[in-house]
């Protein structure tokens, strides 16, 4: 059995419906998987396996109670810059390509192939299978070579519900156009519609969706709220939000091509936790523990920190709270990067970082890809403790002088190894690391927040996460037909 959820544009909320659909049927005792055949984002996560796949396809495998594995999400596309992307393929880097060569009948018949056969793997192991498209179903340039949306559908016959933004405006008028504008195999797929994001009540749109109804002869699933609670993991950088709510303020700096950014989003579950997103000086205010995260392209990061002047305020910042770079941030804190090939941006580039870390990057060909878990090693900051998180670069630090690691790394998906990462500076309190994820140890954060006389609570952050997942679910089921969804699942 399997169902898809494909939109009329991105970020309607594909993400989250399947996420709470699989989240609905696992409490029914069933085996489910989610399955986004291609997705491009810069948000990615490791799997216990070593694979690279989406982190939203990660969190819908939370809410299945299953470990994260390739299959979920074969095809990751990470855009470089505007006519540069990275190509993921069953979680190993497989290329780097311009779009107008992505789509060749050559490529194209290769990915569909694989995208395919991971379907066909997930049939065989579960019992249900949500599948979610990306962006729009139906672009007209792009319908020949989409194998993202319906094209899976119509391999196997499997019945799909469109969903669309109202809070954008022009909904129905979405829907209309995009029903046009699918060829006629695509179009008898589409079983009906969930209007999500609407604000106000919900008796305003009746005469609308009757009128719906009846010109298309097919089913209004459901209209969702706009609702703080649908917004915890976002894909796009331009839907972050702040989020006020504790005593402890943590300043993520949000340059262009920011990464990975969802693990800072699992902060708003730790009640003492206020999150921020700089993109300006003048947002910098006074926090306690400022974050430079990850980025998909560290030189144009840098640029934009000294262009904007946020270099000076984080110059300024240093010994009045913790600074912590994260992957691509690690290496803004370095003496300098060195990409001598063009393995990351295209071309070979160096620049020279913040030097508030006496460390120096350089890219090799090979990315390495680890579920990692490692011991913090005792300095005048923190005290050893066990960490664990995941790892994603092509960029290897070198020590220089008398720099200080910060981690004992103990293995490396699941294989024992004995290796020094990150950097540590404790009279100022500079952290580096590589290990995304790395704020999500409560004890380690706690004893940086030892430092500036401040704590959080002791709180399992995963059991936090799979709550939330259930109020979303709650949430969702309320407002849906869900038996009929279920109904037109078990005709498949």
């Amino acid at each position: 059995m399997s169902v898809e959820i494909v939109g009329t544009s991105s970020s309607c909320g594909k993400s989250i419906i399947v996420l709470c659909l699989c989240r609905y049927f696992k409490r029914k005792r069933l085996k489910v998987a989610p399955f986004k055949p291609q997705n491009m984002s810069l948000n990615s996560y490791v799997t216990k396996f070593g694979e690279e796949i989406a982190y939203i396809q990660h969190v819908q495998a939370i809410a299945c109670e299953i470990d994260s594995f390739a299959y979920i999400n074969p095809i990751l596309l990470k855009p470089i810059e505007q006519n540069l992307t990275e190509v993921i393929l069953l979680g190993r880097p497989y290329t780097i390509t311009k779009p107008g060569r992505y789509y060749k009948d050559q490529v194209y018949t290769l990915l569909f192939e694989i995208v395919k056969t991971s379907y066909i793997n997930l049939k065989k192991v579960f019992d249900i299978v949500v599948i979610e498209g990306a962006g729009s179903c139906a672009e007209p340039n792009l319908l020949k070579y989409d194998i993202a949306n319906l094209k899976i559908a119509k391999e196997f016959n499997i019945p799909a519900i469109l969903v669309t933004d109202i809070d954008r405006g022009g909904a129905f008028s979405s829907i209309i156009g995009t029903l046009m504008i699918l060829p006629k195999s695509y179009k008898k797929l589409i079983k009906g519609f969930i209007i999500n994001k609407f604000r106000g009540d919900v008796k305003i749109l009746e005469p609308a969706i009757k009128w719906l109804e009846n010109k298309t002869n097919r089913k209004v699933f459901g209209v969702l709220p706009y609702d703080e609670i649908f917004k915890l993991f976002p894909e796009d950088s331009m839907e972050i939000e702040n989020w006020y709510r504790g005593y402890v303020d943590v300043a993520i700096v949000a340059y262009p091509g920011i990464s990975n950014f969802n693990e800072f989003q699992i902060l708003k579950l730790i009640p003492e936790i206020t999150i921020r997103y700089v993109r300006r000086p003048e947002e910098f205010g006074e926090p306690d523990i400022v974050v430079l995260p990850g980025s998909r392209n560290v030189f144009k990061s840098l640029e934009y920190l000294r262009k904007t002047k946020l270099d000076k305020k984080i110059l300024k910042f240093i010994g009045s709270g913790v600074l912590i770079g994260i992957c691509g941030g690690f290496q803004i804190l370095s003496k300098r990067i060195i990409d001598e090939t063009g393995f990351e941006c295209g071309i070979p580039i160096h620049a020279n970082g913040l030097r508030l870390l006496n460390v120096e990057f350089r890219y090799v060909k090979e990315k390495l890809l680890s579920r990692t878990l490692g011991k913090v090693i005792e300095s005048d900051l923190v005290n050893e403790c066990y960490v664990q998180g995941y790892e994603i670069r092509r960029g290897r630090h070198i020590y220089v002088n008398d720099a200080r690691p910060f981690i004992q790394v103990l293995k490396r998906n699941q294989q024992e190894i004995r290796d020094l990462e990150g950097c540590v500076d404790s009279k100022n309190m500079v952290i580096g690391t590589n290990l995304h994820e790395i704020l999500l140890n409560i004890e380690l954060l706690n004893q940086l927040l030892k430092q500036l006389g401040k704590k959080i609570s002791i709180i399992n952050l995963r059991e936090e996460i799979i709550r939330k997942i259930d109020e979303m679910t709650i949430k969702f089921i309320q407002h849906v037909d869900i038996e009929a969804i279920e109904k037109l699942i078990n005709n498949d």
